[in-house]
């Protein structure tokens, strides 16, 4: 997967993840529906700065966008919306949540 695919299969997995649309990530972040859909199909990469609008208006760091490891689309997505399940859980809840993907690891 090339860098276009692999950002916008992890930007649609972020949004999807959130709920949503197209249409509310693009006046949530200043842009235009047109550009997301770009985005998200590969069409087109963002600039410094539509990343950080991006980042902001998904409530997500720069990174949960850029993978650390080659991946395949579907493996892409699965990180994109564990990163963003996991920041919202409390700290209580993240703690299990370690411990079974700790003993999952281990299969």
């Amino acid at each position: 997967m090339n860098k276009d695919t692999t950002f916008g299969v992890r930007l649609r997995a972020i949004r999807a993840h959130r709920g949503f649309s197209q249409e509310t990530l693009a006046n949530n972040a200043n842009k235009s529906v047109d550009t997301i859909s770009n985005l998200e199909r590969g069409i087109s990469l963002p600039g410094y700065e539509m990343i950080i609008a991006l980042a902001s208006a998904l409530a997500v760091p720069v990174s949960d966008f850029f993978p650390t490891e080659k991946e395949d689309p579907e493996r892409a997505a699965l990180i994109a919306t564990i990163m963003t399940v996991v920041r919202q859980l409390p700290d209580d809840d993240l703690k299990i949540a370690v411990e079974q993907v700790i003993s999952l690891s281990r299969r």
